[in-house]
């Protein structure tokens, strides 16, 4: 018999359907092998394709997506291949066309979410922790800006610690490895030791409610802010606009009068003290309940913050401005540490239902009496 036109037309719609999607996937196919021509010979695996020929293939697919010749995916994917066949060299210069493309991964972030962040986390994972600390830190802004503050990948949210993140420093030389300058007794072997010594606490705050470890802490910051509060200069200090940056100082005893010296370290240090002292004064939710402070340690901390926030202050270029930054990053981080408490809610806020019909009976006002 006879197909009705309802039928007909299911069928028709079926077809098409079916037609469109097969078209879509094989799109996707084509972009994808004709990656290898563009990128690479099959031997050695050598990128042939100049950086401009990269971006404009990678364009054509972000131009094909837009147009519904492939899926939104499609994109996403050939650029995870384009940086697999790249050289981490490339790969910077490609990810240059990444950031300029970061309205529309934010606004296909949620589609696409699991390949962006694979994507990400294999160029980070293959960044040398010390020499891509700058390609490392493009990523990460990258990811801030297309994923909201409230996703839960970018969260530490049990407030884990890196405990693989050791100082190693010399522990077994003597007085005579030391390179002194001015008065030689303030600056010892002892107290280079002593120096590096926090960092181990700093790495692992909780360790600090064992009472010895509490007693060394005490002590080690004490002999810091003596030692500091001597080499406070006087008059204005000349520094360049261009200050170099290292993820981790060096720590060769025969560098440490020089550091010392430096405003820049001590400063460094300073902070991370304020830091550590923060956290043990704070409510923080995965906090190990025994790492609880006594009246008298906590009177301890506050003393100190203080003395610390005097050297800041006393401390070239610019102490009291520099001082000021420090205590609104501490007073961010607090309410940081309470919105992590509260489990991490959505930063956005929702309409203001008594604003809304408000302005809803003023239209309908508006509308009564003849305006529109």
């Amino acid at each position: 018999g006879r197909l009705s036109s309802t039928r007909y037309t299911s069928i028709h719609c079926t077809l098409h359907s079916v037609h469109c999607t097969m078209y879509i996937v094989h799109v996707r196919l084509f972009l994808r092998q004709s990656l290898d021509p563009t990128l690479s010979s099959s031997p050695s695996y050598q990128v042939l394709g100049t950086d401009q020929e990269v971006r404009d293939y990678l364009e054509l697919c972000f131009q094909s997506s837009q147009s519904g010749y492939c899926s939104a995916s499609t994109p996403y994917f050939v650029l995870a291949d384009t940086f697999d066949c790249l050289t981490l060299e490339r790969c910077q210069e490609i990810f240059r066309y990444v950031e300029e493309k970061s309205s529309i991964f934010a606004k296909e972030a949620p589609i696409n979410r699991n390949v962006v962040l694979r994507l990400c986390n294999d160029l980070i994972r293959r960044c040398s922790k010390s020499i891509n600390t700058l390609f490392c830190g493009r990523i990460q802004i990258m990811l801030a800006k297309i994923f909201p503050i409230s996703e839960r990948s970018g969260l530490n949210l049990q407030s884990q610690f890196n405990l693989e993140n050791i100082t190693e420093y010399n522990k077994d030389c003597d007085e005579t490895c030391m390179i002194t300058q001015g008065d030689p007794s303030e600056v010892t072997f002892l107290f280079y030791k002593t120096l590096w010594s926090i960092q181990d606490y700093f790495r692992n705050p909780n360790q600090i409610l064992n009472d010895t470890h509490w007693k060394k802490m005490e002590e080690t910051v004490k002999e810091i802010c003596r030692i500091f509060e001597s080499y406070k200069h006087e008059g204005s200090v000349q520094v360049s606009n261009e200050e170099a940056y290292f993820a981790k100082f060096l720590t060769s005893e025969r560098l440490l009068n020089l550091q010392i010296s430096d405003s820049s370290f001590r400063r460094h240090i300073l902070v991370q003290i304020l830091t550590l002292f923060q956290y043990l004064t704070e409510d923080v939710k995965f906090k190990p309940t025994k790492l609880v402070l006594s009246e008298p340690r906590k009177f301890w901390i506050r003393d100190t913050t203080n003395q610390i926030f005097g050297i800041l202050a006393d401390t070239p270029p610019d102490g009291p401005a520099f001082l000021q930054h420090i205590k609104s990053i501490l007073k961010y981080e607090e309410k940081w540490s309470k919105w992590k408490n509260e489990g991490c809610p959505s930063l956005a806020k929702s309409p203001d239902k008594t604003l809304q019909a408000k302005q809803k009976n003023l239209r309908r006002t508006v509308k009564s009496n003849g305006f529109i």
